[in-house]
C-alpha cells in the first residue's frame, strides 16, 4: 500500500477548530498534540494539520520546505493540501512553497482544484451583522486590518447595529471613552519593531544604527584616510578602500580615479577654508559622489567615512 500523509496548512486556530470537529464527527476517535506520539504510526494513517498557509517564515510547513524540523520529515508520499486563498501580498511566499514541494515529488492540492475545500478564520458580513443586530454597540473602533474593511466594518455597525460614534484610530493612539460622547484620541506612544542585540535596545527603521546598517546594504561605502599637515595640506595620496561597491575592481580603476578627484578639490581649496575638518569632508564627500554616482545611478549615495592621520 503506497503511504501517504496529509497535511493541511492552516492557522493554529484552524488546527484547533479541525482537530474538534473531525472529534465530534467521529473522523478522529482521540486528537494528538505531538508527533512523537504518531512517529509508529503508518503514514498512510496519519494526518498531519500544520500552520502556514500563506508561507510565513516561520510556520510549521515553511520550516519543514526549509528542512529545519528535525522530528517530522516531507516525503515524496505525502500529499500537502492548503485550505485557504492566497491572501494579497502574500504570492510570492506561497509560490515559495508550492515549488519547494513540487521539487520534492509531493502532491499539493488547492481549493482550486478540490471541490468543498475551504477553511477561513475570519467571518464575514453576514457573521458581523449578526453580532451587530444582538450587541448593538453606541461606540465602533474597528481593529486589525486595511484601512478600507475597518472603515466599512465602522459604517455597517453604525447602519445595522446603531452605533453611534464611530473612531479609526493607528497604533499608537489612546482613546478616550465616556458615555454619550464621541471617543477622541488623547494621546499617541511610539510604536514599532524592538530589536534587542544582547542588552542593547533598538527601535526599528528609526534607529541610526539600524538605518546606516540598511543603507550600507544597499548602497555600499567608501572609506577614505586624508593624511594632512596642521594647516590642511595632502602630504601623501588618500588612502580609498570600498564596502559592497568595487573592491572586485582587480584594475583599480575607480579607486584611483576617487584619489584624484579628492587630490584636485582639496588643492582648489583656499588656506582657510582647508583648515576645517568639516570643510574636507564635504569636499571628499562631493569628489568620492562625482565618481561613484554615474556607476550606480544619480538616485543612490554611498556611505562615505572620511579619517584624518597628521602627518
Amino acid at each position: 500500500m503506497q503511504q501517504s500523509r496529509f497535511a493541511a496548512p492552516a492557522t493554529s486556530d484552524q488546527c484547533q477548530l479541525f482537530a474538534w470537529c473531525d472529534l465530534k464527527l467521529g473522523y478522529i476517535q482521540e486528537p494528538v498534540e505531538l508527533h512523537r506520539d504518531i512517529k509508529d504510526m503508518p503514514a498512510e494513517k496519519q494526518a498531519i494539520f500544520l500552520t502556514g498557509s500563506q508561507g510565513e517564515k516561520y510556520a510549521m510547513m515553511t520550516r519543514l520546505c526549509r528542512g529545519h524540523v528535525k522530528e517530522l520529515k516531507l516525503m515524496p508520499t505525502d500529499t500537502v493540501v492548503f485550505s485557504a486563498i492566497i491572501i494579497p501580498g502574500r504570492e510570492s511566499q506561497v509560490s515559495f512553497l508550492y515549488n519547494k514541494l513540487a521539487k520534492m515529488g509531493i502532491t499539493t492540492k488547492t481549493i482550486f482544484d478540490t471541490e468543498k475545500l475551504h477553511a477561513n478564520g475570519h467571518a464575514g458580513r453576514p457573521e458581523y451583522e449578526k453580532f451587530y443586530d444582538i450587541v448593538h454597540p453606541q461606540v465602533i473602533i474597528p481593529m486589525h486590518g486595511e484601512y478600507v474593511t475597518e472603515m466599512l466594518n465602522a459604517k455597517m455597525a453604525m447602519e445595522r447595529g446603531g452605533a453611534k460614534h464611530m473612531a479609526l484610530v493607528h497604533n499608537g493612539d489612546i482613546v478616550a471613552l465616556k458615555l454619550g460622547e464621541e471617543p477622541n484620541v488623547v494621546e499617541r506612544f511610539k510604536t514599532g519593531f524592538i530589536v534587542m542585540e544582547g542588552e542593547t535596545e533598538r527601535m526599528g527603521a528609526d534607529d541610526p544604527v539600524l538605518k546606516n546598517r540598511k543603507k550600507l546594504s544597499t548602497e555600499g561605502a567608501v572609506f577614505v584616510t586624508l593624511p594632512v599637515d596642521n594647516r590642511g595640506y595632502l602630504k601623501d595620496a588618500p588612502e580609498v578602500s570600498s564596502s559592497g561597491l568595487f573592491e572586485s575592481d582587480a584594475t583599480g580603476f575607480t579607486k584611483r580615479q576617487i584619489q584624484i578627484e579628492i587630490t584636485n578639490i582639496i588643492k582648489e581649496m583656499g588656506k582657510a577654508e582647508r583648515k576645517s575638518q568639516d570643510n574636507l569632508r564635504e569636499s571628499v564627500a562631493t569628489a568620492v559622489k562625482k565618481v561613484i554616482r554615474p556607476l550606480m545611478g544619480d538616485r543612490k549615495s554611498p556611505a562615505i567615512q572620511v579619517h584624518f592621520v597628521k602627518k
